[in-house]
This record gives structure tokens, sequence and C-alpha cells, in this order.
């Protein structure tokens, strides 16, 4: 379930994900993706891929479309050496990082009052020593060519931006500058990003525009989630260290709400198995479980795909009320092959 609220609370593996970024970066903003995966693994079981494709976002993740979140990089590029930026919106959760946001986006205010206090017909062009006086002087030494890349949205078009950080003129965009005229808090300017390029969006890639809501209210299924042979042969287990009865009630009641159609109950009972199960397997956490126990190949992918359901239970159960309510759908539970393998496999430990 794509989320496209910057505002909203992050999870603790998303602030874990952007801490990382922070600390593995030279520049204070930008760092490669292979050193940012080292720092995040030592402090989070959880896959570093799955958390970054977690984090909320607005506009399009296609190639050449614009978007925005708290952290910027190649969508395309899964390679070690791809960048990793924080953008000024990862100052809305990363305390640490707030003072370059805001220091960022002074320089940007700076250039959006040349923009505002412009006359003539000529071109409004700004050296890099002219963009440095915007900037806070502790930050002067960040890549400023590099940081014009990704902020603000609408700042020159591409072919106007220079390609490294020597000596360079900018020719600024006077539309896409002017709307950050009056911004003078991180909030104000992450909002003027998101309405800019959610219109943009609009007009310019109607195909890519958000598709009208799909019908969520409950349906009825007919075949049980988790198959029901499975659970005759759970409850049967007497020689086992563990206890398996409450494992059986939650996947009974997994099938129940399935049944009546409650996806939000669904994800959440989910995420209350995944909790449950590791030390059936000997293991303290899900993770644990889906990378070292034995897996057939394809049960493997489909414990990696179970990984991936607890974000959206995450979502489910601390998403604070807001406008941008996202609903969740019957496509978004992992599929009833994945929790069957699990069963069989929680089975077999404990036979």
């Amino acid at each position: 379930m794509p989320a496209n609220d910057l505002f909203a609370d992050l999870h603790d593996d998303q602030l874990v994900l952007l801490r990382a970024i922070y600390q593995a970066s030279n520049d204070g903003c930008s760092a490669q993706w292979r050193s940012v995966k080292r720092r995040f693994r030592r402090i989070s079981d959880a896959d570093p891929v799955v958390v970054r494709k977690s984090l909320p976002s607005v506009g399009s993740r296609g190639a050449g479309l614009p978007s925005y979140s708290a952290v910027m990089f190649d969508h395309s590029n899964h390679a070690d050496d791809c960048e990793m930026r924080l953008t000024i919106a990862a100052g809305l959760h990363l305390a640490e990082y707030r003072s370059t946001a805001n220091g960022v986006m002074r320089m940007i205010a700076y250039l959006a009052k040349q923009v505002a206090d412009a006359h003539g017909d000529e071109p409004i062009m700004v050296t890099r020593g002219e963009v440095a006086r915007g900037m806070d002087l502790a930050l002067r030494q960040l890549p400023t060519y590099s940081l014009l890349r990704t902020e603000p949205y609408c700042l020159a078009s591409p072919y106007h931006l220079p390609a490294d950080d020597g000596d360079w003129t900018l020719q600024l965009n006077d539309d896409g500058l002017y709307e950050y005229r009056d911004v003078s808090t991180i909030a104000e300017y992450v909002t003027k990003v998101v309405e800019r390029i959610e219109r943009d969006v609009a007009f310019y890639f109607p195909s890519a525009s958000p598709e009208p809501p799909r019908d969520t209210s409950p349906q009825i299924t007919g075949s049980p989630y988790v198959d029901a042979h499975l659970l005759d042969e759970l409850a049967r287990l007497s020689s086992t260290e563990w206890q398996v009865k409450k494992l059986g009630e939650l996947l009974r009641e997994l099938n129940v709400a399935h049944s009546a159609g409650l996806v939000n109950a669904c994800l959440m009972l989910s995420r209350a198995v995944l909790d449950h199960v590791p030390p059936l397997f000997g293991k303290e956490r899900f993770t644990q479980v889906s990378h070292n126990m034995p897996w057939e190949k394809n049960d493997k992918k489909y414990m990696q795909k179970l990984e991936e359901v607890r974000l959206f239970a995450d979502d489910c159960l601390h998403r604070k009320a807001d406008q941008g309510y996202q609903p969740v759908t019957f496509e978004d539970l992992p599929k009833p092959a994945y929790m069957n393998a699990l069963v069989r496999m929680a089975i077999k430990c404990n036979s």
C-alpha cells in the first residue's frame, strides 16, 4: 500500500534508514547505498530494500516523472554505489538533520527572493558565489551543485544545472521558484513541493495520476485463507516444547476475518502471527525465521514476502487520522500460499 503523507510519523525502521544515510554521509546529506545498508543492519533486522520502498512519497516513481520523498534516489538503480540523498522533508523526522535542512531551505528562499525582486526581460542568472551567500556559513562546504539537482523542485531546467561544483552559473526558473518566496519553515516548504508535484503530475502525466478509489467494502470469500487441514494438523500436535494453541486461535481468527472481508483485521492478525511464531522455530525474530531456516526455494521467497506484511500492518495499527488516508485492499494481503508454507514448517519443526 503506497503512502503519500510526508508528514506522517515514520516507523522505527524508516527512521533508522534516514539516520543511517545521515551518519554515512560525507557532506551531511548524501551517501552510497552500500554504506547505508551496512549501518542500517547494525541496528535493524528488517530488509533495508523493503524499508526504502516503504518511505512515503508523492508523485510517481516512474522514470522521468516528478516525485518527492524524505530520501531521493534513482529508483531504477539498485547498485551498491547508488547515491541516497536526504531532502528537506527528512528534517520533519530527523532532529539531527534539521539544521542542515533549514540551511538548505534558506538558500532556496534566497534564490526565490532573486526571482521575486527581478525586473526587466532578461533571465535571472546566479553564480556559485551568489548561491553560497544565501547559505549559512556552516553549510557552504556542502556540494551546492548536487543539492540543486534535487531541491527545490522546478528550480531550473535540467540542461541548466551545473555539472560539477566548480565555478558555474545557473539560470533560474521564475515560475518554479516564485512559489517558494514566502516559505519560512520546513513544513511550509514541503507543503509547497507536494502541491506543485501533484499538480504537475495530474496536468502533464494524467496516466500516472492516482486511480479512483477502489471498492474496499467487506467481501465474503469462499475458501479459507489458511488451509483447514493444516489447522487440524496443528491442533493435533502434542509432543512439542511450545504451546501452539494460540497460533491456532490466531490462524482461525484470520480465516474468519478473511471470510468476512475485514482486510485491516487480516493484516493485523497476520502481523500477530509473524510476531508469535519465531520460538516455534528456535528463533527470536521472524527475520531469522525467514532467512535461517531450511526452506525450499519457493517457500523462502514466500517468507520474504511475508516480511513485507509487517510494514503494511504497522501502517494499519499506528497511522494516525489524517486527510491522506490510503485504504488497504485484499491485494495488499500476502497470498494464502505464503501463510500456509509458514504453518507447514511450524508443524514440521514441532512434530
